[in-house]
């Protein structure tokens, strides 16, 4: 590896980077690989020995947990032990059959996602799996059809059992051994490994086919076949996780008279049709403290009391609902309001005062600003 990625980047001063990284990128590879393989394990070990006893098949039921990932470390111990202290034993044996095994796995994990898809009424994405299946089967199968049954020693397993047999018969050593003690090892690795080959393409051809016929029937059945998968609430269900606390709402804030006030003649200033609820109620007839009165109708305060701009209000027309001018929009005319008078400074008087809910222009509330005897305007 370090060869072929110096030969593309970097030349023969970047060799040395290449070759730790070809060593970090197969340390990481098959130690992931080998976490992989530890859990896959341990489920079908529990999965195994629950059909036996109960409780142990229980995921959730930690003491199962724990023996049964105990036993899968300690069989990759011995291997990793034995292939420490023996060159030709222990993992270099089961080595050769790494790539397939783990092709395998995949073309495994993919026929139950396909099955999943289609049992789930998705039979439109079952493309998203089926093609990359069908490409690992054909991939992987025809490797392993070749590492069982070729006859050149160095690709088919039997044909190297043949050729160390024949060797050994005639007291020859054949690297890699280095006795008759390692050609019998070779021949028993060979006799091992060909046969363990053709058991992984058996059982995958059984996961296949029975999970083919399962797809079939529920392509067929006119209602969902059933499953053991759990099924996914709708709406999810809601998290258990504290949140942040909510403040309460604060109320709107109102503003101050001014503001009211400004609202109130935008209102009242719309158009023609519009009466705002303040009007609303004062357009049947003339009050005493509304003012004068306009050649249209009486004058009244449109929206707010307090506001100083005024709307004309005609006889409503037949038929309309009492004292509601927006029944007759042609009846609502605005009056002219008069521009401001100049008033002198100085306070005003306490009788003079205007109390808040007190209407415009009503007896005793002259908006004249007279000063008091005796005070001084700066």
């Amino acid at each position: 590896m370090a060869e072929i990625f110096s030969g593309v980047f970097g030349g023969a001063a970047m060799k040395a980077f290449w070759y730790h990284f070809a060593i970090m990128f197969e340390a990481l590879f098959i130690l992931t690989t080998v976490d992989a393989g530890t859990r896959v394990g341990r489920f079908m070990l529990q999965d195994m020995l629950g059909n036996v006893w109960k409780p142990i098949g229980r995921v959730s039921w930690k003491p199962g947990i724990w023996v049964t990932s105990a036993v899968m470390v300690g069989l990759w111990g011995y291997f990793l032990y034995v292939g420490a202290t023996d060159p030709l034993g222990g993992i270099n044996q089961l080595f050769p059959l790494f790539g397939i095994a783990n092709q395998l796995l995949a073309a495994i994990a993919l026929t139950v996602c396909t099955t999943l898809l289609i049992k789930a009424g998705r039979l439109r994405w079952a493309w998203v799996t089926g093609i990359p299946l069908a490409w690992d089967l054909a991939v992987t199968f025809t490797a392993g059809w070749q590492k069982i049954f070729d006859s050149d020693p160095k690709i088919g397993f039997f044909a190297q059992r043949e050729r160390y047999a024949e060797a050994l018969e005639a007291g020859e050593v054949l690297a890699p051994a280095k006795s008759l003690d390692d050609m019998e090892t070779v021949v028993l690795n060979s006799t091992v490994d060909g046969v363990i080959m053709a058991v992984f393409l058996l059982l995958v051809v059984l996961v296949v086919g029975h999970a083919a016929v399962i797809c079939v029937r529920a392509v067929r059945s006119p209602v969902p076949l059933p499953t053991t998968e759990a099924p996914t609430p709708s709406p999810p269900s809601p998290s258990r996780l504290p949140g942040p606390r909510r403040r309460p709402a604060r109320a709107p804030r109102r503003g101050t008279r001014r503001e009211r006030d400004a609202a109130s003649g935008a209102a009242g200033s719309a158009g023609p049709g519009r009466a705002t609820s303040g009007s609303a109620g004062l357009a049947g007839a003339p009050s005493p403290s509304a003012g004068p009165v306009g050649a249209g109708g009486p004058l009244v305060p449109a929206g707010d009391l307090g506001h100083r701009r005024l709307r004309t209000t005609l006889p409503a027309a037949p038929g309309a609902a009492p004292g509601r001018t927006g029944a007759h929009p042609a009846g609502v005319r605005e009056a002219p309001v008069p521009p401001p008078r100049e008033q002198p400074a100085g306070p005003l008087l306490l009788s003079e005062r205007r109390h808040p809910r007190q209407p415009l222009g009503g007896a005793g509330n002259s908006r004249e600003r007279r000063p008091v005897a005796g005070a001084s305007h700066g």
